[in-house]
């Protein structure tokens, strides 16, 4: 931008001193010539006017100018410039490398390429059922930005979705793939991504947990709405379920809620297998391309097959060269254990030793290691770039390592014979590069591998990676070596990183020491760090001082630190102010604060909008919120997505679920899970899990059981209790039970049981009494006692009265009868 400012300012100041020059010597020569009485030179016949010699020079001026702005910009563009963010030379979406750009798997080949008007490297496409959503997102994002997120297995078609969506609606935006994280953190950071640019973060994972990785302000500057730039990113369903779900030793590891905030900011799109009509659109096509009618009717889904799914597996599994398989294995299981896409040649030699028996080993001879590779990057079909690893190198004849196709990750991550074995989780935290340890302790840390982690963590923190000692410091601090987390913690301070000043205040307080606690929260705002930010505003809270509160909270979300909008929401909710909490709320929601989402749904499911509080409720409980799983349940019309989404939050320790889960399964016949599950809620103290117990128990035909759990749950408040308690001690014949409980029911207050009383009181003729009861629940919009009462003031003659009170309690049941339907239904 500045060097276009500097060439406009050039162009001014040329034709300026152009112009005024040649006024002057035009009017100095028509002097002369008045003078001498002709032209010097002979030029007699080019006499002009001044004004046209000025806009000649001018033009002159500006010609020349325009020509040496082109050599330079020629000049500027032939050099080898890594960074294209910088200079501006991003290819358009119509027009970039297909394969390349938006990581689409190579495809199987054509038989007789050139001979027809077919994409040698692309397939004919088939139109997907989710194209009019992602191409209707795209287009309402042109203006502000977005995010989309597609989610599918490898090889679903993702990246081609995404091109051909991006093509058609966003075909001339320029398109950014970055480097590494780092790097688009940096072109954000500096302000160097210009509008109308697509960034491509295909395999998004690969941004988050690298040192220097993606981070949230950098997503929320480019989704500020200042900018139009959109995100497309991809990633597989298990790995994003990890990355939501991953529980690390503190809420203050900030890869991992960095990791958090940026995926549930997205939009997604869900891709999945191809469907019925997919399929016959694939068909219908398949005349038009023979690559698809090749794959028509295998077992496997045509994306996967148009990606050479069988014969990848087939050579792996099926190895001629048992060396070959296991380097094949062994880059598998790196990619698996954390290790970045790119493996290099040294770690896979250490590792393929483990993928082989004593008698394969002792085979080995000459430059075996070559040989395994060569192997297993042969192509598995003529004339594709289809291999099971491919070298990489970032200079010509150079390789820097080898990347295993991405399907056959996918493969061994589903099969449970497929386990990782434990000495290669090891040479890798011992021999992997410094740079790749710190995604390597996190992979071992979400499987449940802490010495893995502290041996891999260790490396890296030695050699100076700044996230890796925080990340020890933590690890440390949970395992009880507090001396030696805060020796790291303090080191990771020295390197520059204010989450450790954030961290070390959390350590400090939770010594009990909230001044120096207080002291790290404020150098770490100070240094412009949103988590210190948001502490100090949590403290503020807990004070009482909302005015400073709201002053460190909006700073916070100024700094990227989106979580303190739910802060700021939960303290106008606490106030009073429902609708102001709506505003943050939806503001989090829309950053991709699961919480607030949450929050938000429970207030519209409060306000009568089912379908907004749905929405919201499922894209919390997708972003890792598993405590609204019950609240979800209670809004789904699918009878089996109910039951899922109960045992998930019973499972989770939800005892409003297992409760609810307990009656479920009684209901489909399955009785003794069903009082598993409900004993399971009776010993959390759930009251209504007593009153299940005690349905159970009378369906079975058990009345004495029915009567004690009946009777526990009145006791416990559960006043629901005392009708099912009165008709089944009035089934057996007992009234003086049946009124010893009506009456003390009808004493606390209960209309179920004022107007049982009244029953009671009629069988033994004492009217007068039994009315007034049945006046009281009357009053209390007892359905029934109304009846009741419209009756006995109908038959003494009291008609407009009791006409009344029949009719109102007939509405009320009518309308109690038409939920349950509708609750049924």
């Amino acid at each position: 931008m500045w060097r276009k400012a500097l060439w406009a300012l050039f162009f001014v100041v040329a034709v300026a001193i152009a112009t005024t020059v040649t006024a002057i010597l035009a009017v100095a020569t028509n002097a002369a010539t008045n003078v001498a009485g002709r032209w010097p030179l002979g030029l007699e016949h080019i006499r002009l006017h001044p004004f046209a010699w000025m806009a000649g020079s001018a033009g002159a001026a500006i010609l020349a100018a325009l020509l040496l702005y082109s050599v330079q910009s020629r000049l500027e563009r032939d050099k080898p410039h890594p960074d294209p963010v910088k200079f501006g030379r991003l290819p358009r979406a119509k027009d970039v490398d297909r394969l390349g750009t938006f990581g689409i798997h190579p495809a199987i080949p054509l038989q007789r390429p050139g001979r027809n008007s077919l994409d040698p490297d692309l397939p004919v496409y088939v139109p997907r059922d989710f194209d009019p959503q992602l191409r209707q997102m795209l287009e309402s994002m042109r203006r502000s930005g977005g995010f989309v997120l597609l989610v599918g297995d490898s090889a679903a078609g993702k990246s081609r979705s995404a091109f051909e969506a991006a093509k058609a609606v966003l075909g001339r935006w320029r398109v950014l793939v970055p480097a590494s994280a780092e790097q688009l953190n940096t072109a954000v950071a500096d302000d160097r991504i210009p509008a109308g640019t697509i960034i491509v973060l295909d395999e998004i994972q690969e941004y988050l947990h690298e040192p220097g990785g993606l981070t949230v302000s950098t997503i929320q500057s480019l989704l500020s709405g200042r900018r139009e730039v959109i995100i497309i990113g991809t990633i597989w369903p298990g790995r994003l379920a990890r990355l939501l779900g991953t529980e690390m030793p503190s809420e203050q590891w900030d890869a991992v809620n960095q990791s958090r905030r940026i995926l549930s900011a997205a939009q997604r799109v869900a891709v999945t297998p191809f469907s019925a009509a997919e399929q016959e659109r694939a068909r219908d096509r398949a005349g038009l391309d023979p690559r698809l009618a090749e794959v028509i009717g295998t077992e496997e889904a045509i994306t996967q097959s148009l990606a050479c799914r069988s014969e990848l597996l087939q050579r792996w599994q099926l190895a001629e060269d048992p060396a070959g398989a296991a380097a094949i294995s062994a880059a598998i299981d790196a990619r698996r254990c954390g290790h970045p896409a790119t493996i290099p040649a040294e770690l896979l030699a250490a590792l393929i030793p483990h993928y082989l028996t004593a008698t394969q080993l002792a085979a080995l001879t000459g430059d075996w290691l070559a040989s395994a590779l060569a192997w297993a990057s042969l192509a598995v079909r003529p004339r594709t770039g289809v291999a099971p690893l491919v070298p990489v190198g970032s200079r010509a004849a150079e390789v820097d390592g080898f990347q295993v196709n991405d399907m056959l990750v996918e493969q061994a991550a589903r099969e449970t014979g497929h386990p990782v074995p434990e000495t290669s989780w090891w040479t890798l935290a011992d021999q992997a590069a410094e740079d790749t340890c710190l995604s390597i302790a996190i992979a071992a840390l979400q499987q449940s591998r802490r010495p893995v982690a502290l041996r891999a963590l260790g490396r890296a923190a030695t050699a100076g990676r700044s996230p890796a000692m925080l990340l020890l410091s933590i690890v440390r601090y949970e395992t009880g070596r507090k001396k030696e987390a805060l020796r790291w913690v303090r080191r990771s301070i020295e390197a520059g990183n204010s989450d450790a000043m954030v961290v070390l205040g959390q350590f400090e307080a939770a010594a009990g020491r909230r001044d120096e606690a207080t002291r790290w929260y404020e150098a770490a705002a100070e240094a412009g760090n949103g988590g210190g930010m948001n502490r100090l505003a949590l403290r503020a809270r807990d004070a009482g001082d909302l005015a400073t509160f709201e002053s460190w909270a909006t700073r916070a979300v100024a700094a990227g630190h989106v979580d303190a909008l739910n802060s700021l929401g939960v303290a106008k909710l606490d106030s009073g102010d429902e609708d102001e909490a709506m505003v943050f709320f939806r503001r989090g929601a829309e950053a991709g604060v699961a919480t607030a989402m949450a929050n938000l749904a429970g207030i519209e499911k409060k306000r009568g909008n089912d379908d907004e509080a749905r929405a919201l409720y499922r894209q919390a409980f997708e972003n890792g919120i598993g405590d609204v799983a019950h609240d979800l349940a209670h809004l789904v019309d699918d009878d089996a997505e109910t039951l899922r989404l109960v045992e998930f939050g019973a499972e989770q320790g939800d005892v409003g679920a297992m409760a609810h889960l307990g009656e479920m399964l009684a209901k489909q016949g399955r009785a003794e899970e069903g009082e598993k599950w409900l004993r399971r809620a009776v010993k959390r103290g759930h009251t209504g899990a007593m009153y299940g117990l005690a349905a159970g128990f009378e369906d079975r035909g058990d009345d004495a059981q029915a009567e004690r759990w009946y009777r526990r749950a009145l006791d416990a408040g559960f006043t629901e209790a005392g009708i099912p308690l009165t008709t089944l001690l009035r089934r057996r014949g007992d009234w003086p039970a049946v009124e010893e409980l009506a009456r003390r029911l009808a004493e606390d207050g209960d209309s179920s049981g004022m107007n049982s009383l009244g029953n009671v009181l009629m069988k033994r003729g004492e009217k007068a009494e039994a009315e007034q009861w049945y006046a009281r629940a009357a009053d209390a919009e007892n359905e029934a006692a109304m009846l009741n009462l419209g009756r006995m003031r109908f038959w003494r003659g009291r008609f407009r009265d009791g006409w009344r009170l029949m009719r109102t309690g007939a509405r009320i049941r009518a309308d109690l009868i038409m939920k349950k339907s509708r609750k049924r239904g």
